[in-house]
């Protein structure tokens, strides 16, 4: 369809994706003056894996058949910066293995949560954790 609804939710998940692959890996280059800094570039890194697995799996959702690993009519996977980029679709298997490894990714940047610092409405470990828990319930 090229109705307005499915091309803005498309077009919209894609941005977003897009604009965490262009600070992923430009986020080494800003420098850190101390141990906080680098603890927060981490948490941003992890921030930023943590949305695109979400954007990569919200498109799965809405656009992909049921979760079967084989079907090769996935959504396209984006791990690097391209607007004008039109690639294939990957498989819904591909498409899962890379939502999976930015999740996992995202849980080992993450400090370790505690009761002092949990947030429901912050991404941090457990919230990530949730996720992965979501996305194996729809495999």
């Amino acid at each position: 369809t090229s109705g307005g609804d499915v091309i803005g939710a498309w077009g919209n998940m894609y941005s977003m994706i897009d604009q965490c692959n262009r600070i992923i890996p430009n986020i080494d280059r800003v420098p850190a003056a101390n141990a906080f800094e680098t603890g927060r570039k981490s948490i941003i890194r992890a921030n930023l894996l943590a949305l695109r697995a979400t954007g990569h799996f919200e498109l799965l959702r809405w656009y992909a058949r049921p979760f079967t690993a084989n079907d090769p009519l996935g959504v396209p996977v984006m791990t690097t910066s391209s607007l004008d980029g039109q690639p294939a679709r990957n498989t819904v298997g591909e498409t899962l293995a890379a939502i999976e490894a930015d999740y996992a990714q995202a849980v080992t940047l993450f400090p370790a949560v505690t009761p002092a610092t949990f947030s429901d409405t912050v991404l941090n470990q457990i919230n990530v954790k949730g996720l992965q828990a979501r996305v194996a319930l729809y495999k």
